[in-house]
């Protein structure tokens, strides 16, 4: 079953194209269209919406109608910034027209799952192609746009990135990432756990990843109030790496081990690891939509190398992929479809992680 969301403040933008022209222009649901067409959406889920084309008068020539396409941005601050899509799936869009109906609405589900997986709450803008055929070769194009919000749903857990500015044994106080402003409006965030943790404590400057669900009630000024007690300390449980593989067999140090006297954090990311690339040109990772370099994953908390083993193990479990264990103290390769991992678990203490081409061997860090 679906899960219904708040829609909040539907805009729509047109831009022109066809016949070698390409004129920027702007309206409003109030405003008269050339084509007497408006969009609207409803039914709207972190997987998907119902799309609602709704036609009266205007000056369409020929028969409106639209196909598959669709793109979906999001909106960061000020700025729109178009959604990556998941870097596995090899996809084309199919050539099929539907029939937008004169005088009348019509409905179309836009699903978009499967290309940028579940949207967490923010506000997105939807771009869908409309032409006016007339005949072949003579038909005018229009790129119409309507912006949503996704919001907060009681029975939708949520998440968002912060660190952690105060804590006690029963609540903490973080500052939200960047992107978490649409949820909290750039304010601070209490979470009560609901429950003593007595002697535990995540540490003051530690990004943590905090799941909830409800929406937050605002207690202060410059601070809200969120009830919750998940919180990962390893990132973001959904993720997908993505490895691009390079001819060049080297090897490239990403993380050295951290220092025992380090005061930076880094421990809290690499563990008492080191992170080595081996004959590929980069890695990136998908977290909720976005696709940013491991390495930047890594530096902002939004995962951690624990939580990349702890990922590869349970896909063992899970039959996915396979995996080598080593007697050299339980050193292990797991062989994904492209590349590989190797963690480290030598006697002479050697824990570092590599990331490799799927010809590298146990040997490679030693």
């Amino acid at each position: 079953m679906w899960k219904k969301f708040l829609v909040l403040g539907i805009i729509i933008c047109l831009f022109l194209t066809g016949c070698g022209r390409q004129t920027p222009l702007q309206n409003n649901p109030e405003e008269e269209d050339s084509w007497g067409l408006y969009l609207s959406v409803t039914n709207v889920t972190p997987e998907g919406l119902t799309l609602t084309f709704r036609q009266t008068g205007g000056n369409a020539g020929g028969q409106l109608q639209t196909g598959e396409w669709f793109l979906l941005e999001k909106k960061v601050g000020d700025d729109w910034q178009e959604l990556e899509t998941n870097p596995l799936i090899d996809y084309a869009w199919r050539a099929i027209a539907y029939e937008i109906h004169k005088e009348s609405t019509t409905e179309l589900e836009v699903e978009w799952e499967w290309l940028y997986g579940a949207l967490p709450p923010g506000s997105y803008r939807l771009s869908k192609e409309v032409m006016d055929f007339r005949k072949t070769g003579d038909f005018d194009k229009k790129i119409y746009q309507v912006c949503f919000t996704i919001d907060f749903a009681d029975n939708q857990k949520n998440s968002f990135l912060a660190t952690v500015l105060e804590e006690t044994t029963t609540y903490m106080i973080v500052e939200p990432a960047e992107e978490s402003s649409v949820l909290f409006g750039n304010k601070k965030v209490k979470v009560a756990y609901g429950a003593d943790h007595y002697d535990y404590l995540y540490g003051i400057g530690r990004k943590v990843v905090i799941y909830f669900q409800g929406n937050p009630e605002q207690i202060a000024d410059d601070m809200m109030l969120i009830q919750s007690d998940d919180i990962s300390t390893e990132g973001f449980r959904e993720f997908l790496l993505f490895v691009m593989p390079s001819k060049e067999k080297t090897t490239r140090e990403i993380a050295k081990k951290p220092d025992p006297d380090d005061s930076s954090g880094a421990e809290w990311i690499y563990g008492n690891a080191g992170l080595y690339y081996y004959g590929v040109e980069n890695v990136s990772v998908t977290i909720q939509g976005y696709t940013m370099p491991l390495e930047t994953a890594l530096e902002q908390g939004r995962i951690t190398l624990n939580a990349i083993i702890a990922k590869a193990n349970q896909d063992v479990s899970n039959g996915r992929i396979d995996e080598l264990i080593y007697r050299d103290g339980g050193s292990q390769i797991y062989k994904y479809p492209g590349y590989a991992i190797i963690k480290y678990h030598t006697i002479d203490g050697n824990r570092d992680v590599y990331i490799g081409s799927t010809d590298m061997g146990i040997d490679v860090g030693k």
